[in-house]
């Protein structure tokens, strides 16, 4: 009985949802953005040192894209930010073969003192993506 009891109780804290920091904000598009049925949109958290730095994927999700501006969260792990590394968030949206027709052109830098704070993205059309589109 007690290994029945002590093994449920460990089931329930490991379903138990993660406390830790999130990231939050809106993902946004132009007014006249077109957006396939089977796109994908993928949101992230990345580093940022230097425009010549390499780049890495701290976080990302997928999400779908039926509706705008689009909210996202991503749960970010314990102990982000204690090296003074820069991040931003950024967003893509590509079509079925991986074709990136929306991106973030701003650099959305985030503040983790301020995660109650959303960071709100406007992602744009990819050049050549607005007259493949017809606009």
């Amino acid at each position: 009985m007690k290994t029945w009891l002590l093994s449920l109780l460990l089931l329930l804290a490991a379903c138990q949802p993660d406390n830790g920091p999130w990231l939050h904000g809106q993902l946004h598009l132009p007014m006249d953005a077109k957006i396939p049925a089977d796109a994908a949109l993928v949101v992230s958290l990345d580093t940022f040192e230097s425009p010549d730095a390499p780049i890495h994927t701290i976080v990302k999700a997928r999400l779908d894209t039926r509706t705008w501006p689009h909210p996202y969260r991503l749960a970010l792990p314990k102990g982000l930010g204690e090296d003074h590394t820069q991040y931003v968030v950024k967003a893509q949206i590509t079509n079925k073969d991986g074709q990136l027709l929306y991106v973030t052109q701003v650099r959305s830098s985030v503040d983790l003192r301020r995660l109650d704070e959303p960071v709100d993205v406007l992602l744009v059309p990819v050049a050549g993506q607005r007259e493949a589109q017809g606009l």
